[in-house]
């Protein structure tokens, strides 16, 4: 059985939706190729530590553990190893980035992401960026709008309920995009129709727990 490395990744995330790539520079294994930034869990150290860490070396930026949401994780066998490489999503830091260990760094929206050849347990993590980043307009974010466009269903969810905290991991989690799942600015969570059956699966477990008196129809 080969050794299990766990490493941990950051999708840092701009104001206009782009993502921070940076490429290996020479010397290293994979040299050239664009990766997320990030670096080995090291004995006794947590992920989001080791995140944080990684972040202050490699691109000279603060980051406090609040502003780390998980988002999803690569499993992938290389020759000699299996790497677990979860991924956190980061909107906030403080200080300017700069690149201190790598060859070079760029901001790039995921549905450009093709055209920067990554390390193969980063590349199938494109994919979910892309649906987070690029898939709903905000606008549907609203209470109304395309919301009501589309016949979606609220979810009004009391902030001190087991439903609520349900609810926030869930939207946490990549399975909430399968589910058509979004959260607005009201508090109310909307279900998208005609989505995966996975995201059918989740949708129907969670209507099961929530309140009928929970629910709008918009």
């Amino acid at each position: 059985m080969k050794p299990l490395l766990l490493v941990v990744a950051a999708a840092l995330i701009d104001t206009d939706g782009r993502v921070l790539i940076c490429q290996r520079p020479e010397g290293k294994a994979l040299a050239g190729l664009w990766e997320f930034p990030g670096g080995k869990v090291e004995a006794g150290e947590t992920p989001e530590a080791c995140l944080i860490r990684e972040l202050a070396e490699e691109l000279g930026i603060v980051v406090t553990k609040s502003c780390l949401a998980p988002f999803v994780f690569a499993s992938h066998e290389y020759e000699g190893f299996h790497l677990l490489m979860p991924l956190y999503l980061i909107r906030r830091w403080e200080g300017v980035i700069v690149a201190r260990e790598h060859k070079a760094l760029a901001w790039v929206k995921p549905n450009a992401m093709d055209r920067y050849p990554m390390p193969p347990a980063d590349a199938p993590l494109v994919a979910w960026l892309r649906d987070l980043i690029c898939g709903r307009p905000q606008s549907a974010l609203r209470g109304g709008g395309l919301f009501a466009e589309r016949g979606l269903d609220l979810v009004f969810l009391d902030p001190g309920g087991g439903v609520a905290f349900l609810v926030q991991v869930l939207l946490f989690s990549a399975v909430a995009h399968h589910a058509g799942m979004r959260l607005d600015d009201l508090g109310c969570i909307g279900f998208g129709h005609g989505v995966s059956p996975v995201g059918v699966q989740v949708q129907q477990q969670l209507a099961a727990i929530v309140p009928s008196h929970a629910t709008k129809r918009i």
